[in-house]
């Protein structure tokens, strides 16, 4: 059955400036960099930019270990996703089930950079989007990038707590003052279909821009389920929505407004189980695997998905699982996900910079 998990969180990260004068956070100051080294550091062939130190460097500047993509190299490898990102980054993986959380889909995803797997309840490290934090590392409704970063070792210096084993800085691409878009579709076996599109371009030329972009994702799954047959187990589908805003009123003042929706609705799983009794050697008296595993047992993997007027109303009944105008129609996961950030950046006339990142986050 399908089952809703509520989390909140309202980050106020690396806040903020003086101007700010709602907000509540950490302030810092820097020198910017002058108009001639940006444009330097943007058109050089090869040099891909960074803002891992919260400014604007080239990745061979950076003395952490990073590995850092363009978003055209991005498009060029198919990369949408954390998880075909740790398909090119050496020491980085995502697996589909947090230890104890005894589930096999997108609801429980353990992001573990250089071999420091989180277990339940807590994270080695985080993912955040143009630097704000966000509650889940899937990002599933962010795909149009500018460039993204991968950090590994501790980075709480620049991006707080729960970044002990590294972070991930997604840097989504920003508004210009031209129109331009782009569409493309992907299609595959299994009903695959994938499509994603993006437009931008100014509303007010040389104050205020904009971009949006939007995907509509559905595959079926890959394992067939042996205990309804006829019935596939790995089901994922999603859509989602994401706009940026631009606003530069002022030579010395900037604020960039983002704000990303989702939803996610998967079928049921794919589950085995291999029981003691397949183990193939024994340490100290007890049973283990040595080498390669063996094969599951036969009939898995199996779910029984089948919804019966007894279930439903056993669940319609059970108000901390599932709320009380829930309809249970089938068996997955179902989530909503809400990003939105704001940040705001003054260069004072001396050239230093003060920034304020804030950011809110929902999963349901």
């Amino acid at each position: 059955m399908k089952i809703r998990t509520r989390n909140t969180l309202l980050a106020s990260a690396m806040a903020l400036a003086p101007l700010m004068m709602a907000s509540g956070g950490t302030a810092w100051a820097q020198e910017a960099p002058t108009a001639a080294e940006d444009e330097a550091a943007t058109r050089t062939p090869g040099v891909i930019t960074v803002t891992a130190r919260k400014r604007s460097e080239s990745a061979l500047d950076v003395p952490v270990a990073i590995s850092a993509y363009s978003g055209e190299d991005l498009n060029a490898l198919n990369v949408q996703t954390v998880e075909e990102l740790t398909a090119i980054t050496p020491g980085m993986n995502l697996n589909n089930s947090i230890a104890g959380s005894a589930r096999s889909d997108r609801s429980q995803t353990a992001l573990i950079i250089r071999g420091m797997a989180p277990s339940r309840g807590n994270r080695t490290s985080s993912t955040f989007v143009n630097g704000v934090p966000i509650s889940d590392g899937t990002v599933t409704g962010i795909f149009d990038f500018d460039h993204v970063e991968v950090l590994k070792g501790p980075q709480s210096a620049y991006f707080g707590r729960q970044t002990f084993a590294g972070a991930i800085n997604m840097v989504t691409a920003q508004p210009t003052d031209y129109f331009t878009g782009y569409v493309s579709a992907l299609g595959g076996s299994r009903d695959y279909l994938d499509l994603r599109g993006a437009v931008g371009g100014p509303i007010v030329p040389g104050v205020l821009s904009f971009r949006a972009s939007g995907r509509y994702f559905t595959r079926d799954g890959s394992w067939t389920n042996n205990a309804m047959p006829g019935e596939m187990l790995g089901d994922q589908s999603t859509r989602s929505g994401s706009l940026q805003l631009d606003f530069t009123p002022t030579d010395n003042l900037s604020v960039k407004l983002f704000g990303m929706i989702a939803h996610d609705d998967d079928g049921a799983g794919a589950t085995g189980v291999l029981l003691p009794e397949q183990a193939n050697c024994a340490i100290g008296g007890n049973p283990f695997f040595c080498g390669q595993l063996p094969d599951l047992l036969p009939g898995q993997p199996s779910a029984n998905t089948e919804i019966t007027p007894g279930l439903q109303e056993m669940f319609a009944n059970y108000s901390p699982i599932m709320s009380q105008d829930e309809n249970i129609d089938h068996y997955g996961m179902v989530r909503d996900s809400n990003h939105f950030s704001a940040t705001v950046e003054y260069v004072t006339d001396s050239g230093i910079s003060l920034t304020s990142m804030t950011g809110l986050n929902r999963n349901s």
